[in-house]
């Protein structure tokens, strides 16, 4: 009995051991990481552009280094966490400010490259409204004038955005032809495509880009039945080879409305729908407004949008 007693004594000592053994190891790779963590804020402190002066590095450091290890909570693993480092007021107003002005500056890259011009006054490049001498945090009435400013010309674009064709008329569609030079399927002549050819099911429905006014409903040449929409900041879409009109003349149309069915009236080769965007007389390609307008429903869209091709 006493041998047993013994070897059970061990037993117990060897798991003990063991145990403090893992809790080391794992103590240590937290303190590791945590380690790792110190160095990329610090390194974070010394590269942010949102610091203006070493006074603000050194309240930074201060930030950050009161948010070290306390050893005592290791054997509490609710309680072990390591927090961000904390922003003054101040360096929080220049980042808050910086972030608006990012947001306009893609913003304004997306309606260069839909080539549209907005007739508002109260439309200024970002560029003219940054002001790095004012000072955020002691200045409380320029710090609420600059931040007005800001969201007033974040409203303007993105009411915009609301009235701008960026959506496919067809639900379910591949594309036949492209926007560009092309040999035409009928006649076999080289000559450019203003629009794209979108095919799907028989009679799918065809529905509008985005609000506007039906400036022709009817049939036209080669272009059989067709549907022309006049939208704002000189936009006109077309419709074209419908095989029904559900729309008259002089009538309001509001985004996702169904205006027509798919069909192949006119001269073509199958059926197909001939979709066009025009701005100002000028026709444009209709893959970059679908383009943008999936890159819009995405995470951090505004940015992936100003880094198109």
């Amino acid at each position: 009995m006493p041998e047993q007693t013994n070897e059970i004594n061990l037993n117990a000592n060897i798991f003990n051991d063991s145990e403090k053994l893992i809790k080391n190891e794992i103590y240590e790779d937290r303190i590791k990481k945590f380690k790792k963590n110190e160095d990329q804020k610090t390194k974070l402190i010394s590269n942010s552009k949102i610091i203006l002066n070493n006074s603000d590095k050194a309240l930074l450091k201060n930030k950050v280094s009161n948010d070290a290890v306390n050893n005592e909570d290791l054997d509490n693993d609710n309680a072990f966490f390591i927090s961000p480092p904390k922003l003054d007021k101040r360096a929080s107003n220049i980042r808050f400010i910086s972030s608006l002005d990012n947001e306009l500056s893609n913003l304004e890259k997306v309606f260069d490259k839909l080539d549209l011009e907005l007739n508002d006054n109260r439309i200024q490049k970002v560029k003219n409204l940054i002001n790095s001498e004012i000072d955020y945090y002691n200045d409380a009435e320029k710090f609420l004038k600059v931040f007005r400013e800001r969201l007033d010309l974040l409203a303007i674009y993105k009411n915009a955005l609301e009235f701008i064709p960026l959506k496919p008329p067809m639900e379910h569609y591949y594309v036949t032809s492209k926007y560009g030079k092309r040999k035409h399927p009928v006649t076999k002549k080289w000559r450019f495509h203003h629009g794209i050819d979108l095919a799907g099911t028989w009679q799918e429905n065809i529905k509008v880009s985005a609000d506007g006014v039906v400036t022709f409903a009817g049939y036209h040449g080669s272009f059989g039945k067709v549907i022309r929409i006049r939208h704002n900041y000189g936009i006109k879409t077309t419709y074209g080879h419908l095989a029904k009109i559900l729309v008259k003349k002089g009538q309001i149309v509001s985004e996702g409305q169904v205006i027509g069915k798919m069909g192949r009236t006119g001269r073509v080769d199958g059926a197909h729908l001939h979709y066009e965007i025009s701005v100002n007389g000028k026709s444009k390609n209709p893959a970059i407004y679908f383009s943008i307008g999936r890159k819009l429903l995405s995470r951090n869209s505004l940015k992936s949008i100003a880094d198109l091709n």
